[in-house]
C-alpha cells in the first residue's frame, strides 16, 4: 500500500497548482541559511530563496520560474545526509544506520532528490508516494540515459498508486505517469494510463471564490485544467512525440518563446503549432516587450542568475 509521509504531503500539495497555474514575474531572492545536520550535528551553509515566481510547467511537473527547480536540498558535507525535511528523534536514530550503510554510500553519485526518496522509503511505515522521485527526474535533463533510468524508476512507483477521484493528487500523479510512459516511448501504456483517469470527476463547476474559499476554487480550476491537458496529451501521444517539452503541453508563453527561437534560427521541421494565431500573438507581444512571453523571458534570466548563485555557493551538482 502507498502512504504519505510528511515529505509527500508537502510535495503533493503543490504539484497540481504548479502544473496548472502561474504568477506574476517575481525575481528570486537567494540567501544563505545555516543548517545543522540531523546526524552528527555538523553545521554548514545552504543557499535558499525568500521568493520566486512560476508560470506553469512542463508535462513532467517541472515548473517554469525564476528559481532553479527542483530547489537544491541541504546536504551534510561529511556524511552526505540529504536534509529534505525535519526528522523526529526516532527517525534520526534510524538515519544513523541508513546513511552509514553500503547501500546509501553506493548512491552518493545519484541526485539529492533520488537519495531523499530512498531515505523516505525506508523511514516510512508504508511505501510513500514518489513525489521526491518525480523531482529527481527534473535533475536529469543533461543526461538522457540517466533520465530514462529515473523515469523508469518513477513509472514503477507511480503505477502502484491507486486512483482516487476525490483526491486530486492521485489524479495528477496518474497524468504524470502517462507522461513518463510517453517520454520513454511506451505510447500504448501512456494511452492506457490516461484511460484510467475518470474524466467525470474533472468536469466540475468552478465555485465562487469568496463563497467556497480559495482551496475549493483552486481545486476546481486545476481539475478543469487537467481534463484539458489529458485531451491534448492524447494527441501528442498519437503523434509519437516523446520530447520533454511538447509545444502543445507547455504554457503558451513558453511555447511562443521556443517557437520564436526556432523560427529565428531557421530550424527545419518546425511544428505547425508555432504558426497558430495564439502563438503568433504571444510572439508579437514578446517582440513589443509586453505579454506573458516577455515576462517569461525576463524571469528565465532571473533563473539563470539564481543558478549561478547556487553554483557559486557549491550547493548544486
Amino acid at each position: 500500500m502507498i502512504s504519505r509521509g510528511p515529505a509527500q504531503l508537502i510535495a503533493a500539495s503543490s504539484v497540481a497548482v504548479a502544473l496548472a497555474t502561474g504568477s506574476q514575474a517575481t525575481a528570486s531572492s537567494p540567501y544563505q541559511v545555516e543548517v545543522t545536520c540531523a546526524v552528527g550535528g555538523e553545521q554548514f551553509e545552504h543557499t535558499a530563496t525568500a521568493s520566486y515566481s512560476t508560470w506553469g510547467s512542463r508535462p513532467d511537473g517541472k515548473p517554469y520560474g525564476s528559481w532553479v527547480f527542483p530547489g537544491p536540498l541541504p546536504e551534510c558535507p561529511g556524511n552526505k545526509l540529504v536534509m529534505y525535511r525535519e526528522f523526529t528523534p526516532q527517525e534520526v536514530a534510524q538515519l544513523e544506520t541508513l546513511i552509514a550503510s553500503n547501500d546509501y554510500r553506493a548512491l552518493h553519485d545519484e541526485t539529492d532528490y533520488f537519495r531523499a526518496q530512498w531515505i523516505e522509503d525506508r523511514l516510512a511505515i508504508e511505501l510513500p508516494e514518489p513525489w521526491l522521485l518525480m523531482r529527481a527526474t527534473w535533475q536529469t535533463d543533461h543526461d538522457p540515459a540517466l533520465r530514462k533510468r529515473y523515469l523508469e524508476a518513477f513509472i514503477a512507483r507511480a503505477a502502484l498508486v491507486e486512483v482516487d477521484g476525490a483526491d486530486l493528487d492521485t489524479l495528477t500523479l496518474r497524468y504524470l505517469l502517462a507522461n513518463a510512459y510517453r517520454e520513454t516511448r511506451s505510447f500504448d501504456d501512456a494511452l492506457l494510463t490516461l484511460e484510467t483517469i475518470p474524466l467525470a470527476v474533472l468536469a466540475v463547476e468552478v465555485p465562487d471564490k469568496k463563497e467556497a474559499g480559495w482551496n475549493a476554487y483552486r481545486e476546481a480550476k486545476d481539475r478543469l485544467w487537467l481534463a484539458r491537458q489529458i485531451a491534448i496529451m492524447r494527441d501528442v501521444i498519437a503523434e509519437g512525440n516523446a520530447s520533454r517539452e511538447p509545444l502543445r503541453l507547455i504554457p503558451e508563453a513558453m511555447a511562443a518563446y521556443r517557437c520564436k527561437e526556432m523560427i529565428g534560427s531557421g530550424e527545419p521541421g518546425i511544428d505547425e503549432f508555432c504558426y497558430s494565431e495564439q502563438v503568433q500573438a504571444e510572439i508579437a507581444g514578446r517582440a513589443s516587450g509586453s505579454g506573458a512571453a516577455s515576462e517569461a523571458a525576463a524571469a528565465a534570466s532571473d533563473a539563470a542568475d539564481a543558478m549561478a548563485n547556487i553554483e557559486a555557493a557549491g550547493d548544486w551538482e
